[in-house]
């Protein structure tokens, strides 16, 4: 990881690992400068989990150091949230991550999964959350209006086609085991087929 206050920052709070799912090419050049090498296809997928496995959130999709500082400490702050409001009951714990992601996806995404989904939430809460979510809206439009329209999309763009994608996932099973969530990620969210075909190096 390039970025140090986001390596600090991830070293600090989590233990990390690795795990290859898909197949993909690395493309190594050589010159007077040294050997630079190049990863083509494949993709990424970053996974918050408790110590038994179990995931809190992931992030889909190659993203900005800043991003991923963002959504670490997001999972930091609701893990303590969680612990502090469930009073270390693991239902009451679950539930509260299930709101959270609801939440995000009506609010930074406009999607009301509550609509659709038989969720437990407070009516009080859930008036606030679509309080909340009509003021973002009313500020992007804002801010929309007042910055020139992109002619291309970016890579926060490409992220948050993604994320809705992945609270929904969280919403409909919250803090799934690693093994049952990741298939879902890459297959239907990132459209990367699982594989265990070895790293394709190609020398020139």
């Amino acid at each position: 990881m390039s970025d140090k206050v986001v390596a600090n920052y991830i070293e600090e709070h989590f233990v990390c690992n690795f795990q290859k799912v898909s197949s993909f090419s690395v493309l190594e050049r050589k010159s007077w400068h040294g050997k630079h090498s190049t990863k083509v296809g494949g993709n990424v997928a970053a996974y918050f989990c408790l110590p038994d496995g179990r995931v809190i959130h992931a992030v889909a999709g190659p993203v900005t150091p800043q991003l991923l500082l963002n959504e670490a400490r997001w999972v930091v702050d609701l893990h303590n949230m969680a612990m502090l409001e469930s009073d270390n009951k693991e239902a009451a714990y679950s539930r509260f991550l299930r709101e959270a992601h609801v939440e995000r996806l009506l609010v930074e995404h406009g999607i009301d999964l509550t609509r659709v989904v038989p969720i437990e939430m407070s009516a009080s809460k859930l008036a606030s959350i679509r309080r909340t979510a009509r003021q973002q809206e009313f500020f992007q439009k804002q801010r929309n209006l007042a910055s020139p329209r992109k002619s291309h999309a970016t890579l926060v763009d490409t992220t948050k086609r993604y994320q809705w994608k992945v609270h929904q996932l969280l919403v409909e099973n919250p803090l799934p085991p690693l093994g049952q969530i990741y298939k879902p990620v890459f297959e239907s969210i990132l459209n990367q087929n699982i594989s265990t075909v070895p790293v394709n190096v190609v020398e020139r």
